[in-house]
């Protein structure tokens, strides 16, 4: 086996391990990038990287951000810190160089990457099945278990991408396995739902609409595109109204004013609190009688009613029952352990459905509204931290606060304000502004040339990127996305891949045509 050989083996096996192990561990992605990097420093054929480089600009667009990020480091004064989180930064520099300074990759290895990566998201998410339902969970987040929920969504979302990819342009398509890939995206779709990650079916939804839009607008002339484009917006019509009916049904009540009915059937005063709010159509403190629960609670469980009453009164309430006796006895068996297992609202139960998503978090805001509570929701934490990372931004937009400094700058801030999420060292929650915090105007400049240049280089199966460029980019106005290690892997790998890989692989494709 000669040198070349043994050198083009270890640098597909660094890109398997890497697909791999993006849904299922972060220990063997550094092994994938780090035996990358080895290879390319062993191979010691500098002037032909170079040479490569320079046939494809815009490889030094990719890793401009990553070698230029220490500009950040201006304001730095947490340098350890500093340090952390410039190497996290070095697959986005070690895997654009692996790939574009390697002989090109063949369809065939790229298909393969592909299916291998297809088939670990597969078996991450069969896996989290299986712990679903072996395991007591108290947060469908749980069952996630290798990786962050946010980060595997994106994940299931790109399975999702790259299956339609796949399926759509003949030349990749293998008829053989199409009936497996289209069943396979079809449970990846359910997973999304079963697992309640909202940032991924948000994202999954625009690139649909996304890419109904695009058919809609390039494929005038296939009948067949323009119809799918129509059931595709009809379908999106409808899950806008169903979103708008149940919000509606949350939010809506005709118990606006004080009950006429003033005693249970038992002849106990109800207490009608005007002040309190509404949940699944109904106000949760009318008709309540405390002292009847407190009785008849005890007949039906062993928990003390002072672990449960306050779930046990919107549990009621999001059925519609009376908080009374007669209410409580309304309840199933299936209720109680419900109640027991500290679920507070009927819908909360239900393991798949968008009630189950978004109800949570209409609570969240009705308790905000009330009272300037933000009760543990991610978004109003989000909303939070985008806020007071803009006052920061007032007086430090030019050069930050620092690299490694914007989590204990933004946690001061946040104490200024006697928020609730004080000391938590959450970040920002929003790529764009960590970067800008963190570095200043100019790093945040360097950050979006990487991430639109590509977006004006001519390439090959455009569509792949833009639904890619789409899904990455949606992700970082909530996320943090490379600064965690699932997320820069993640945003690296494909991002080269796209790029680097399938486009050198269609410029091949051309020069063949030209010679032939």
């Amino acid at each position: 086996m000669t040198r070349t050989k043994i050198h083009r083996i270890l640098y597909l096996g660094s890109l398997l391990i890497i697909a791999i192990s993006l849904p299922l561990s972060m220990f063997m992605m550094t092994v994938g990038i780090m035996v990358m990097l080895g290879n390319m420093i062993l191979e010691w054929n500098w002037a032909q990287k170079w040479e490569r480089i320079k046939q494809n600009r815009l490889t030094l667009f990719l890793i401009s951000f990553p070698l230029l990020f220490w500009i950040g480091f201006i304001n730095t004064d947490l340098w350890s810190q500093a340090v952390n989180s410039y190497l996290m930064k070095l697959p986005m520099l070690i895997i654009p160089l692996g790939i574009a300074t390697e002989a090109p990759l063949k369809r065939s290895e790229i298909k393969a990457i592909f299916y291998v990566y297809l088939g670990s998201v597969l078996f991450t998410t069969l896996y989290s099945i299986y712990f679903m339902f072996t395991h007591p969970i108290q947060d469908i987040r749980e069952i996630s278990v290798f990786i962050s929920h946010i980060r595997f969504s994106l994940n299931i979302v790109l399975g999702i991408v790259i299956i339609t990819f796949l399926i759509w342009n003949k030349e990749w398509r293998d008829r053989k396995l199409t009936p497996v890939l289209i069943a396979t995206g079809v449970w990846f779709f359910l997973y999304l739902f079963i697992s309640q990650t909202l940032t991924g079916i948000i994202i999954l939804f625009i690139l649909i609409f996304f890419l109904m839009f695009y058919m809609f607008l390039f494929f005038k002339k296939r009948v067949e595109y323009k119809i799918i484009s129509i059931l595709f917006f009809v379908l999106l019509v409808g899950l806008i109204s169903y979103v708008s009916i149940i919000t509606i049904d949350y939010f809506h009540t005709d118990e606006k004013e004080i009950p006429i009915q003033r005693n249970t059937k038992a002849g106990n005063p109800y207490w009608h609190n005007p002040d309190t709010w509404v949940e699944n159509g109904h106000m949760i403190e009318y008709y309540l009688c405390l002292d009847e629960l407190k009785q008849e609670w005890p007949k039906r469980s062993k928990v003390p009613i002072e672990e449960v009453q306050h779930g046990l009164i919107r549990y009621l309430n999001s059925k519609g029952l009376h908080k009374d006796a007669e209410g409580i006895q309304q309840l199933t068996d299936e209720d109680i352990k419900n109640v027991e297992n500290g679920y507070a609202n009927v819908d909360y139960t239900h393991g798949i459905g968008l009630k189950r998503s978004l109800y949570p978090t209409y609570f969240s805001i009705s308790l905000y509204q009330k009272f300037g509570k933000i009760h543990q929701s991610s978004l109003l934490e989000r909303i939070e931290l985008w806020k007071t990372t803009i006052t920061i931004l007032k007086h430090d937009w030019l050069f930050g606060v620092g690299v490694g400094d914007h989590k204990m700058e933004l946690d001061k801030q946040l104490k200024l304000q006697n928020s609730e999420i004080t000391k938590k060292e959450k970040g920002c929650h929003n790529q764009y502004l960590t970067i800008w915090l963190s570095g200043g105007i100019f790093l945040l400049f360097l950050f979006l040339i990487m991430m639109l240049a590509p977006l004006f280089f001519k390439i090959e199966y455009r569509l792949l990127y833009l639904l890619f460029f789409i899904l990455i980019s949606v992700s970082m106005l909530t996320e943090d996305t490379i600064n965690t290690h699932a997320g820069v892997t993640f945003f690296s790998f494909f991002n080269a891949l796209i790029l680097l890989g399938v486009g050198r692989l269609t410029k091949e494709k051309e020069t063949e045509k030209q010679n032939n």
